[in-house]
């Protein structure tokens, strides 16, 4: 019998990309001094890989909140275009996988509705999947470069449908912090 599942959230990370499918991917632009929305967390639109991520008219991308209705989520972040960091002075491109609301970029975008996530749920249990939800915004840890935002299962949702468990019987089971398996379900492409 596993132990209790650890409170790990790291943000949506790709279950499929084992090089058997190529995912579709889009690339965004995020402008610098993007403003977060009322209900962003952290009072910051920082990026990260992993993030969840809305269109504005203008076709910028901003972090998703936690409310579905009002940010709908048409992808998630796997990268930023390589660039120059302007914070650093040597010569030639350097990768960026932590954009500062304060920073520009292009982001590398997985619009695919057919691709699978894996996220950590606040209590995922047998009767979740199927099911609709949303995430629950958190702002992205800067020291670690890695998303936080997590899946929420205490009311229906619209941006996400619960697949199944994540498959991992070592470290993984249902219940409180469990990780499930999700698919987007409102992209460009859907």
């Amino acid at each position: 019998m596993p132990l209790a599942n650890a409170s790990r959230p790291m943000g949506f990370i790709p279950f499929n990309m084992g090089g058997r499918a190529n995912p579709i991917i889009t690339i965004r632009p995020a402008t610098a001094g993007r403003v977060p929305t009322g209900h962003t967390v952290g009072g910051t639109d920082d990026l990260s890989t992993g993030d969840a991520y809305y269109l504005v008219s203008s076709g910028n991308a901003h972090r998703a909140g936690s409310s579905g209705a009002v940010d709908q989520v048409f992808g998630i972040v796997l990268g930023f275009r390589i660039q120059a960091d302007p914070r650093v002075t040597v010569p030639g491109p350097l990768s960026v996988d932590y954009l500062p609301q304060a920073y520009a970029a292009t982001l590398l975008g997985c619009e695919d509705p057919t691709e699978l996530f894996v996220v950590q749920c606040d209590n995922f249990n047998i009767a979740n999947i199927g099911g609709l939800f949303d995430l629950v915004d958190a702002q992205p840890d800067a020291t670690f470069r890695q998303s936080r935002q997590t899946l929420t299962t205490g009311a229906v949702g619209s941006n996400f449908r619960a697949i199944d468990l994540d498959p991992s019987p070592a470290d993984n089971a249902y219940g409180a912090n469990a990780r499930a398996r999700v698919r987007l379900m409102k992209t460009v492409n859907n």
